[in-house]
C-alpha cells in the first residue's frame, strides 16, 4: 500500500511514523535498513500487525463495511475483510485492493468475507516499505 509519511519520531532505537493512506491514517513503527522515512515522501510499504487476537478483546465484527484506519484514545483500529482462514489460526486481513496481512488468531468464529475491526497499539504496529 501506498503511504504519506506525516510525521516522525524518534524513540531511542526505534523510530514511528504518522501516515496517510487510502483508508485513513495513523501511526507504526518504521521497519527499514534500506529506506529512511521523509516528512512529506511516499512510500510503498507492507503492514504487520504483531500480536493474537482475540475475538471479542481486540477484534469483532465490523458494525460498517470498507477499508478504514484511524486512531482513537484507546489505539489504532483497522477495519478490513476476511480474506481467507489457515487452519492454524492465521488468516488473510485484507486492507484494501493493494493490501493483504497475516495475522494470528485464537478464535476459530471468523468467517471469510467478513468485515472485521481490529484493535492495535501503536508499538503493535509496523510498516515495512519496500520501494520509496
Amino acid at each position: 500500500m501506498l503511504i504519506r509519511v506525516d510525521s516522525i519520531t524518534d524513540l531511542g532505537e526505534e523510530r514511528c511514523v504518522g501516515f496517510q493512506c487510502p483508508a485513513g491514517g495513523a501511526t507504526a513503527l518504521w521497519r527499514s535498513d534500506r529506506f529512511d522515512p521523509e516528512v512529506g515522501e511516499s512510500y510503498h510499504v507492507e503492514f504487520d500487525v504483531d500480536l493474537l487476537l482475540r475475538f471479542g478483546e481486540n477484534a469483532r465484527p465490523s458494525p460498517r463495511e470498507g477499508y478504514r484506519i484511524e486512531t482513537d484514545s484507546q489505539g489504532i483500529v483497522l477495519c478490513g475483510l476476511v480474506d481467507g482462514i489457515d487452519d492454524d489460526g492465521v488468516f488473510y486481513f485484507r486492507f484494501g485492493q493493494d493490501c493483504l496481512i497475516l495475522v494470528e488468531s485464537d478464535e476459530g468464529s471468523l468467517e471469510v468475507n467478513s468485515w472485521v475491526e481490529l484493535r492495535v497499539r501503536p508499538q503493535e504496529f509496523t510498516v515495512w516499505p519496500f520501494q520509496g
